[in-house]
């Protein structure tokens, strides 16, 4: 089996031709790169975009998972990650367990990707994990300045600039 796209339900796409092409290009640029994790929307808090890139970012911290593709080499490592979660939201019910809280503390040491600006959102709506209506679509769309720390070039990559069309980054 190969890398796995999974798009929940609430999830809302922006269908402009500007969204598209950008989706279509980081798509493209996955093929040449290691990733783990590549999310088309999510609510960035921490990112990195890559020097040679803006709209490709290293994902630090992040929320909600309404749209990501799984490498096929990281497969087991998620399964993994998403059924202690499951386990532990199953006996504590804490927003900390929701899969896509519990998975933000993988994502610095391992290698999530992210697209700028996100493809959509989170649809409104209520949640049954915090039992409420909510709506964060505004998080899914916040200028890079507020959630850049830093420009991203991989450890060991000498001239990242010149790298970014060489060796994938």
């Amino acid at each position: 089996m190969g890398d796995i796209l999974i798009i929940e339900d609430d999830m809302e796409f922006n269908c402009d031709f500007e969204h598209i092409s950008k989706a279509n290009e980081f798509i493209a640029m996955l093929q040449n790169r290691d990733w783990d994790v590549a999310m088309l929307a999510g609510n960035y808090f921490n990112v990195q975009p890559l020097k040679c890139n803006r709209i490709l970012l290293k994902i630090i911290h992040a929320f909600c998972a309404c749209a990501y593709l799984v490498n096929r080499n990281y497969r087991a490592k998620l399964i993994e990650i998403l059924a202690e979660a499951v386990s532990l939201l199953d006996t504590k019910a804490e927003q900390r367990y929701a899969i896509d809280s519990y998975w933000t503390k993988f994502m610095p040491d391992g290698n999530w990707l992210g697209l700028y600006p996100c493809l959509g959102h989170q649809k409104a709506d209520y949640s049954d994990i915090q039992k409420y209506y909510v709506n964060y679509q505004h998080l899914f769309y916040k200028p890079l300045s507020k959630i850049q720390t830093d420009l991203y070039c991989p450890a060991g990559k000498q001239g990242c600039i010149s790298t970014c069309y060489y060796r994938g980054w």
